[in-house]
């Protein structure tokens, strides 16, 4: 069966024992992202799409904010995005585009 959700690791963003579920996208899904951003150029508005994008994927997390709360699942809060790093952000994408934690790396 196909594996749509996948549990990952990111411990590299947010610490020991920290994990992330988001839901994997598909061709169908990655082809419709390309056709809708092509020739677009990189700006708030290509960023804030991201962000929207990013929240819709996020299944599950155990994420804390830098003081240690809980912040909630975003497909709950949307806006929460907003308040991860960069660094984060950049995780979330790679985890749900299926790269997996060896070629982030690299």
């Amino acid at each position: 069966m196909q594996q749509r959700n996948v549990k990952v690791n990111s411990e590299e963003v947010q610490g020991p024992g920290s994990f992330v579920t988001v839901r994997r996208m598909t061709v169908g899904e990655t082809k419709e992202i390309m056709r809708r951003t092509a020739g677009t150029e990189p700006g708030l508005d290509t960023y804030s799409d991201n962000t929207a994008w990013v929240a819709e994927r996020v299944v599950e997390w155990n994420w804390t904010d830098a003081e240690g709360n809980a912040l909630p699942y975003p497909k709950n809060e949307p806006g929460v995005v907003d308040k991860l790093t960069n660094e984060e952000l950049a995780f979330l994408n790679q985890a749900i585009v299926g790269r997996s934690e060896s070629e982030r790396k690299n």
